[in-house]
C-alpha cells in the first residue's frame, strides 16, 4: 500500500479476500458497477479457475519455463493472465554454511520446499544439500517433518508462513528474525535476529558444546554429592570438610559453564 501511494498508483478497496496458504490469494472489488474477481498464486491453483482448454495452455506455458529453473506466480484478473517470474538466490556465503555442518558429522541434512522440481534441483546442487522433496504444500511439510522427527530430533529452519506448521512440529524450529513472517517467529524455539544464516554452524556446535557441559556439570554435582554429603551423614567424613567440598564442586560446576561464554 506504501509502495503504491508513493508511486501513485491507483488503489481499490477489496470487498472480499481470502489467503490459502500454500496456493495464493483471491479477492473481489466492485469496479464501476460490477464485480470483478482476481486471483495470484501457485499456477495449479490458478489453472482450477480457468476453462479446460485455458488451463491446458497454461500449464503447457508454465512448464517451459519451469524448465529453466526459474519460479512463476499467476494473476488472474477478470479474463486476462499475467505472469511473474522469479529466480532463487542464495545468500552470501550458504555453501560454506552447508560445508561447515557437513564437517560437523553431525547432522543429516535435507531441503524442504514449495518451490517446483527444477527450481529444487538446482538450489540443491549450489548449496551441496543432496537430499529435497520439492512441490510441497504445508501439510506436506508438517508430514515430512512429523515422519522424521519420530525417531530422532529435527530441527527446521524456515522463515515463512507456509513452514510455521512443520516448524511448531520439529524438536527445534530456528526462524530468521527481519524477513520471518510473524506467524513462523511465534512458532520458533530459536530466532536469528540478524537473519545470520551463515552462523548456524556455530549455533550447532555451541549446542552441542551446550549439551556436553551440561552432562558434565551434573556428574560433577552428582560425585559432590556422594563424595562428601553421604559420608558426612555417616560420621567418616568432619561436617567442615564436607561442606568445603561439596561447595568446591559447586564452584567448579560454576566456573565449568562459563566456558560456554569462549566464542
Amino acid at each position: 500500500m506504501d509502495f503504491a501511494e508513493q508511486s501513485k498508483v491507483p488503489t481499490i478497496q477489496l470487498t472480499t479476500f481470502k489467503s490459502i496458504p500454500g496456493y495464493g490469494l483471491e479477492g473481489s472489488a466492485q469496479i464501476d458497477g460490477r464485480e470483478l474477481s482476481a486471483y495470484i498464486g501457485r499456477p495449479e491453483y490458478i489453472a482450477e479457475r480457468l476453462s479446460p482448454q485455458s488451463a491446458q495452455r497454461l500449464i503447457k506455458t508454465v512448464e517451459e519455463i519451469r524448465a529453466s529453473g526459474e519460479l512463476i506466480a499467476i494473476l488472474a484478473l477478470d479474463q486476462a493472465l499475467f505472469f511473474f517470474k522469479f529466480r532463487d538466490t542464495l545468500r552470501p556465503r550458504i555453501p560454506e554454511t552447508i560445508e561447515a555442518l557437513k564437517k560437523q558429522n553431525r547432522w543429516h541434512l535435507l531441503m524442504l520446499t514449495g518451490d517446483h522440481e527444477a527450481s529444487a534441483k538446482r538450489i540443491s546442487a549450489e548449496t551441496g544439500i543432496e537430499e529435497y522433496y520439492a512441490n510441497l504444500t504445508p501439510a506436506d511439510k508438517l508430514e515430512y517433518v512429523s515422519r522424521l522427527s519420530h525417531d530422532k530430533g529435527l530441527i527446521m529452519v524456515g522463515d515463512g508462513i507456509n513452514d510455521a506448521p512443520a516448524m511448531a512440529r520439529a524438536t527445534v524450529g530456528i526462524c530468521m528474525g527481519q524477513v520471518g513472517s510473524s506467524t513462523a517467529i511465534e512458532a520458533a524455539d530459536v530466532i536469528l535476529l540478524q537473519d545470520n544464516l551463515e552462523r548456524l554452524d556455530w549455533l550447532m556446535k555451541k549446542a552441542a558444546q551446550t549439551q556436553a557441559i551440561v552432562k558434565q556439570n551434573l556428574f560433577i554435582a552428582t560425585a559432590a554429592i556422594c563424595i562428601a554429603a553421604f559420608p558426612a551423614l555417616g560420621g567418616f567424613v568432619p561436617l567442615w570438610l564436607a561442606v568445603i567440598m561439596h561447595e568446591g564442586g559447586t564452584v567448579i560446576v560454576g566456573l565449568n559453564a562459563l566456558r560456554l561464554l569462549k566464542k
